[in-house]
Parts: structure tokens; C-alpha cells; sequence
């Protein structure tokens, strides 16, 4: 039973209150399972515990789970801005560095959050590089690289057929989210959802979190919000929300039946 350091380390963090089920975490630790099931992993425990390799954070309520909020970019698609990085540092010869720096910090930003226009973003970007290439081509080079994931878009619909909201949260822009629309028609499988270009803020501001909540049907312990970032999660954690760490889509469809919502 060398996993019940895990049992203690969850207890300890969480100041002795209640956890999983313990007859649960007993049967997993018999069955010889290397690590707990990643919902159940508390962020003390995540972080000092090398055993485990899985990050996902989980509010201890016991109400069940009603709306399920799913990010977009690295979740129900790839993570198509790192590989715009590459492609864009590898085409013009620019420091991968600076230009990850230009599409996911203060200026992509701007971007995200309704405050520049994609002219306006593309302008500044070429400017630092005194590039001649047309901003549309580089949008091009940007949005293709988010690719859709099959998995993750089965149990989005098998969600939505059980009975659950699904929302969507997404750090985005306008002209990604239309590409991606007719793309893809993902819009369709949502019940709704929020654009951090409709109201100003972007992840991790917890006012993007509250303002998810207001269009969910639930109240915040009865979502449940998925993201592949881990800064991400914890926002929502503090509202009260359920919260997983996405790493894949089978690795979601587990956790999702660990906490007990049916596919």
C-alpha cells in the first residue's frame, strides 16, 4: 500500500476534511494503479508529490454536475498558437522566443481582449520584424494550426445528449473564432458560451469565470470547467468549481466517469 501517503497528503492539504471516498482510493491503490485518478488530486498534493504526474484540480462539494464548461484552444482543439510559433519563427527567421511573446503576451492580449483589431495587432507585429507579408496570411498561419479533436468532440455531444450544458469559455479573437466556425461548425455542439473579446478580460481574471457563471443554468459547485492550462483552473476552483486538467481526450473521458458523469 505504498500509495497512502497519497490518502494522508490529501487529507493534510485540505485540512482534514473530507476527501474522495476512501474505500474508492483503497480499491485503485489494490488494483495496483501507479497514481490516484487526476480529478481527485488537490493542488498541495499535485505540486510536491513526484508520484504524481497528472494535474487536475477537483472542489471537494458533492453536488453533482450539471454544466460542464470547456475550453477551446488545447482542449476541443490543438493548441494551434505553438504551432503557429514555430511556423511563423521558422518561415521569416525570427526568434521563437519574442514572436511567443508577441502572440501570447501583452500584444495578443489586446487582441483577446477586444482592444486591438486584427490590422491593428498584425501592423505592431510586423513592425518589430519590418515584415511585408500580408496580415491575412499570417492570420492564415495562425488559424490553421488549430486543429479539431475528434475525442474531445465526442464527449462534448455525448454530454450534451446526456442531459448536461456544455459552455464554452475561450481566451479568443473574432476573426479566429469565424474561421474555426466555418470550419469546423463547433458552435453547434454548445449550449453557449463566452469569448474573452465580448467582455474585455481574459483568463485567469476571475471576472471571466463569474461572468461564465452567469450564463450557466447551474450554480458554480455543480460545473465542472476543463482546461489544458493549469493557471487556469484555479479561478475557477476559487468560485467553487469542479475543475480538470485536460492532457487528453481519454484521459478526460476517464476522469469525467471517476466523478461520476455519465458519457
Amino acid at each position: 500500500m505504498s500509495d497512502i501517503p497519497q490518502v494522508l497528503a490529501w487529507q493534510i492539504s485540505h485540512g482534514g476534511g473530507p476527501g474522495p471516498p476512501l474505500a474508492i482510493m483503497l480499491r485503485a491503490m489494490a488494483h495496483r494503479e501507479p497514481r490516484l485518478p487526476s480529478t481527485w488530486a488537490s493542488p498541495a498534493l499535485t505540486t510536491s508529490a513526484t508520484n504524481v504526474d497528472i494535474m487536475a484540480i477537483m472542489n471537494t462539494q458533492n453536488d453533482a454536475i450539471h454544466t460542464v464548461i470547456f475550453d477551446l484552444g488545447g482542449v476541443y482543439f490543438s493548441d494551434g498558437t505553438k504551432r503557429a510559433v514555430k511556423v511563423l519563427s521558422s518561415r521569416f527567421d525570427l526568434d521563437e522566443r519574442e514572436v511567443s511573446d508577441q502572440l501570447i503576451g501583452k500584444l495578443g492580449s489586446e487582441w483577446r481582449m477586444g482592444k486591438l483589431t486584427a490590422e491593428q495587432f498584425w501592423a505592431k507585429f510586423k513592425d518589430r520584424w519590418k515584415l511585408t507579408v500580408s496580415s491575412d496570411e499570417l492570420s492564415l498561419i495562425w488559424f490553421e494550426g488549430y486543429e479539431l479533436d475528434r475525442g474531445t468532440e465526442r464527449v462534448v455531444t455525448a454530454l450534451s445528449a446526456a442531459g448536461h450544458e456544455v459552455l464554452y469559455l475561450s481566451d479568443n479573437v473574432p476573426e479566429r473564432v469565424k474561421y474555426l466556425e466555418q470550419r469546423y461548425h463547433f458552435l453547434r455542439n454548445f449550449s453557449g458560451g463566452l469569448f474573452s473579446f465580448e467582455i474585455g478580460v481574459r483568463k485567469p481574471d476571475i471576472n471571466i469565470y463569474r461572468s461564465v457563471l452567469k450564463k450557466a443554468s447551474s450554480k458554480a459547485a455543480e460545473c465542472l470547467y476543463i482546461d489544458d492550462i493549469v493557471a487556469f483552473l484555479h479561478p475557477a476552483a476559487a468560485l467553487g468549481m469542479k475543475t480538470i486538467h485536460f492532457r487528453s481526450s481519454d484521459q478526460l473521458t476517464n476522469d469525467l466517469l471517476a466523478l461520476g458523469v455519465p458519457l
